[in-house]
């Protein structure tokens, strides 16, 4: 498998690193998480997902200083929105409170969290795509993208957009991506040549285990030497074209 800084080429020109450290699980998400943060950075990843609803943004900004190195070799992601009860979802201020955070002045790539992300605040996934594009425009964010839209949802952002979406992020994985509804997505976003970053790649070794996934994916791994997840990672990257984001923790 190609190392953890291999890098992909976005449609805006950003290059993005293959493979993220993500830390939205139920260990890492609504916990302080610098120190797996730091050991993922120690052990070569250099794209690290986050989220405003993960509510451990912070981590981040303590990780980049215990680790020492260049902000600037860091590809970070963060999400607006979503999930938190009661929150006011007005984006100008989720994406000044990330900064903030992390103590960064920019990020390298901020998504939509979901659809209708803003509820209960007036912004239609039109409007809040808007927002984005300005953050872009003020050079707050250097990529813009979304995560969980449906190819229905792309086209109706398509119909105003003037940047579109660099990347969707979306659980995917041998048993969903032949659903027809990611069918669809997918050849939506090969369309608008947008890049597809996976989540949840290894749910078949986690969330169901014994299916018939694990066995193939056993046999390709003892004949190349690798392990199990490590060839889902490499199916996920390949079928996908985009980065897989994966998460792990300290033992």
């Amino acid at each position: 498998m190609s190392s953890q800084t291999s890098t992909k080429l976005l449609n805006d020109g950003t290059m993005m690193p293959t493979l993220g450290f993500g830390t939205g699980t139920s260990v890492q998400g609504k916990s302080e998480c610098s120190d797996a943060i730091v050991l993922a950075l120690q052990k070569g990843f250099r794209y690290i997902d986050t989220a405003c609803s993960y509510e451990n943004e912070e981590s981040v900004g303590i990780a980049l200083k215990k680790w020492g190195g260049n902000r600037e070799d860091v590809f970070i992601c963060s999400k607006w929105g979503w999930s938190i009860p009661d929150h006011p979802h007005d984006a100008e201020e989720e994406l000044r409170n990330c900064l903030e955070k992390m103590c960064v002045d920019y990020l390298d790539l901020y998504l939509i969290h979901s659809v209708n992300v803003s509820q209960p605040q007036p912004y239609s996934n039109v409007e809040a795509w808007k927002k984005m594009e300005d953050f872009k425009r003020r050079g707050l964010v250097r990529s813009i993208g979304i995560s969980g839209f449906s190819g229905t949802h792309i086209e109706e952002l398509a119909q105003m957009w003037t940047i579109p979406p660099s990347i969707n992020q979306i659980e995917y994985h041998p048993y969903s991506f032949h659903d027809p509804r990611m069918i669809h997505m997918a050849e939506t976003c090969r369309k608008y040549n947008i890049a597809i970053s996976p989540f949840s790649a290894l749910a078949p070794l986690t969330r169901f285990p014994g299916g018939p996934v694990n066995a193939v994916a056993a046999e390709i791994a003892n004949k190349r030497g690798l392990t199990a997840a490590q060839v889902l990672l490499v199916w996920a990257r390949q079928r996908s074209g985009g980065g897989p984001v994966v998460t792990s923790v300290i033992r």
